[in-house]
């Protein structure tokens, strides 16, 4: 999937930090750069491969593929998965969905 060069540019050094900081705070990280060996590109296989969760719970994404590809996984998956709302919506994931569910598509004119 390709991104807006200026939105990487963006994101990379932010959660770089945010990993820095969080350390800096007595937290334990485990930060996985797009570049480590061990980063398998793909956040399920990541969490497969580095974690043994007993429950995975994450905050919406904001794009459709991987609020898609954390659902289908999620389904899928032997320990519990729940996304969370963030508060960086206009409206929760759900809500929206009931809205838009009477229409073939999902237009900003229904909502």
């Amino acid at each position: 999937m390709l991104h807006h060069a200026q939105k990487i540019l963006a994101i990379l050094p932010a959660m770089r930090d945010m990993a820095r900081q969080l350390r800096k705070d007595g937290l334990k990280v485990h930060y996985l750069a797009i570049d480590d060996a061990g980063n398998q590109q793909f956040i399920c296989a990541n969490i497969d491969a580095h974690y043994q969760a007993v429950a995975v719970e994450y905050q919406a994404p904001d794009e459709w593929r991987l609020d898609q590809q954390l659902y289908d996984y999620g389904r899928r998956s032997t320990i519990p998965w729940r996304m969370v709302d963030s508060d960086h919506f206009y409206a929760v994931h759900n809500p929206a969905a009931d809205i838009f569910s009477r229409h073939k598509q999902w237009r900003m004119e229904f909502f």
